[in-house]
């Protein structure tokens, strides 16, 4: 080692000492509150009083908060409002990360500004305790003063002198300590020096899963995959595993090591000017959303390569494959057969039941924004899963009317969404809607041939709605259907087939604020299972639009409000 080595190593060593001897006095500690799991909702209610109370904080501590920005905002209250989850206006903080430094010994109380997770224990009582005073210096030995002999006092009673060798223990324990730290700290050096060489000199690739993990909040039930596991999952991403083909990317099966369940992988396109946003859509809000109806994410990917997302794999494909089949001319036999009614309804009640969970179930509002038939999964029991959650939003409850980036397909879209290219529950209602005329009718929204009744429609819903008119609804069901399934012909099956169309057809009413909410619609497709139900009472033509969407009554701002939203289905209390 040169003399210039040897003087930084002096010097290092000596900073460590130092820093170790005096650590005490002068340390001050971050604590991430909640640590990995951060300041989301709990496992218990609990959970985070437990945590606080198994740390010692001093003056000068800090709490990091890690939350989701306008979800989980923090709020410095009193004992009171802390204790009963009141209404406060003390400190709010909503910077998504903050540290919150504790000045003075006391008790801080905190909790979430949202008063339902409050209740669920998303609150915190921290007791900062003052720094334990140093030890008094001993002071040396004295020789006692003998009082006068006529005085009548008595001498003091003197401790024994502490032999040398028992003196010099402390010192001696002392420098034991101070090596014994400055040794550890070399190890721990030595580890992260080589550690981050390692990182440094590591292939883009192999760092994907970890980036953009601050773009990923709250808790997850997924993992990070690198490329080199989805290449070798996928047979380098051969055509022979395409699964289907999107705006937003390719899906491909993925077949994992070691026998494990299937897996299907979505490579989403980088030349999509929203694929990064629709990477960060995505895993946000699939990673903490579980629902039976709802496709779960397994894990994401970001590398050089690409943005990729892994979900199940749904044996059955997509809905749109087994409602309109494409004939194969090489093949004999038809690959999907006609789905009975029985599976219609159950898929129809599946898609209602997982729409309504993510309308009101849920935390926050997730608008689907692009329900269709190629985006309902079937899993190998045919049971239906919403999947494609790409163009999806979070949205708080009393924001709805803030999201403006167009979405949808044509034939799915509300009509109001041309004009506005909002997207609302409302909107997703009336897709649903247009989904329901899709299944029981088996043709597609949008036909380019015109029909022997209606040669002037090629929409679906005027078909439908021309049927209704006509006192014959019970026509537009899928010959297909009526052939092939043997109780189709039942009265009391026709009669629950044409009750569903009414419900198609309530669902896409023109006014918005005339649909009925996802939680009516799963409602009533639940109760229909034990007994048929009737449903709304339906208008006996096609209502006209109550609204002319022209240039002067389109907002402007994204702070607008539409008027056309009833408060019922747009707003919920604050305590739900």
């Amino acid at each position: 080692m040169t003399y210039l080595g040897r003087g930084y190593a002096e010097a290092i060593l000596f900073a460590l000492v130092f820093a170790i001897v005096d650590f005490q006095a002068v340390a001050a500690y971050d604590y991430t509150v909640g640590v990995s799991h951060g300041w989301n909702l709990p496992p218990s209610t609990d959970f985070f009083n437990s945590w606080s109370n198994k740390t010692t904080f001093y003056p000068g501590d800090g709490l990091v908060f890690n939350y989701n920005s306008n979800l989980h905002n923090v709020r410095n209250v009193s004992y009171s409002e802390y204790l009963n989850c009141l209404t406060s206006n003390g400190t709010l903080y909503t910077n998504r990360s903050e540290t919150i430094i504790l000045p003075t010994p006391g008790d801080y109380y905190f909790y979430c500004s949202f008063p339902s997770h409050c209740d669920q224990g998303m609150k915190m009582k921290v007791t900062v305790i003052a720094v334990a005073p140093a030890p008094a210096p001993v002071a040396p030995a004295q020789v006692p003063v003998h009082p006068p002999p006529d005085s009548g006092a008595t001498p003091p009673r003197l401790a024994p002198a502490t032999p040398p060798a028992v003196a010099s223990k402390p010192k001696a324990g002392l420098i034991a300590g101070v090596c014994g730290a400055v040794f550890g700290v070399a190890l721990v050096g030595l580890f992260l020096f080589c550690f981050l060489k390692r990182i440094i000199n590591q292939k883009p690739s192999d760092q994907g899963p970890h980036q953009f993990i601050s773009g990923i909040s709250g808790e997850t039930n997924s993992r990070p995959y690198t490329f080199k596991e989805l290449s070798s999952m996928t047979k380098n991403f051969n055509d022979t595993e395409l699964l289907s083909s999107g705006a937003f990317g390719d899906v491909y099966k993925g077949t994992p090591p070691l026998g494990t369940s299937l897996l299907a992988v979505k490579r989403i396109k980088h030349e999509n000017e929203h694929g990064q946003e629709t990477f960060l859509a995505e895993v946000n809000s699939l990673k903490q959303i579980r629902h039976r109806n709802l496709l779960q994410l397994r894990g994401w990917c970001h590398a050089k390569e690409g943005m990729f997302l892994v979900y199940d794999f749904m044996s059955n494909g997509s809905l749109d494959k087994w409602l309109h089949p494409k004939p194969n001319p090489n093949q004999t036999t038809p690959v999907f057969e006609g789905l009975s009614w029985n599976t219609r309804f159950s898929i129809l009640s599946g898609v209602a039941s997982g729409l309504e969970y993510l309308h009101e179930g849920w935390v926050q509002c997730v608008l689907h924004r692009d329900i269709k038939s190629s985006n309902v999964m079937l899993d190998a029991n045919f049971n239906a899963v919403l999947g494609d959650f790409g163009l999806a939003r979070l949205v708080d409850h009393q924001k709805l009317q803030k999201t403006t980036m167009p979405a949808g397909t044509l034939g799915y879209m509300a009509p109001e969404m041309h004009y506005t290219g909002k997207a609302t529950k409302e909107t997703d209602v009336y897709a649903f809607g247009v989904l329901v005329l899709e299944v029981v009718c088996g043709r597609t929204p949008f036909m380019n041939t015109p029909d022997v009744e209606d040669p002037g429609e090629f929409l679906l819903l005027d078909r439908v709605w021309r049927a209704h008119e006509a006192g014959n609804i019970s026509r537009m069901v899928d010959p297909g259907l009526l052939e092939s399934d043997v109780e189709a012909n039942d009265p009391e099956r026709a009669k629950l087939m044409a009750n569903v169309l009414q419900w198609g057809l309530l669902c896409c009413l023109s006014n918005p604020s005339e649909r009925p909410s996802m939680r009516l619609v799963s409602h009533w497709f639940q109760s229909a299972k034990v007994g048929a139900m009737e449903p709304p009472p339906l208008p006996a033509i096609k209502p006209a639009p109550q609204t002319r969407y022209t240039f002067s009554n389109i907002p402007l701002s994204s702070e607008s409000t539409s008027s056309s939203h009833s408060t019922s289905d747009t707003t919920r209390s604050s305590k739900s």
